[in-house]
């Protein structure tokens, strides 16, 4: 699978990415890439967060 995409970054122009993969799965929702509680329904945290020491 070959996915190439622009998003909207918040900067003056779009993110462009390419991803190339065996496999993909999607799950729509918000990811957070720092610790945060209390999410809401549809929201995670980045595999790779930890809760802060």
């Amino acid at each position: 699978m070959l996915v190439a995409f622009e998003a909207d970054a918040g900067g003056p122009s779009l993110a462009s990415g390419l991803v190339a993969a065996e496999q993909l799965g999607i799950v729509r929702g918000t990811v957070f890439r720092y610790w945060r509680e209390n999410l809401a329904v549809g929201e995670r945290l980045a595999s790779w967060v930890r809760f802060p020491v």
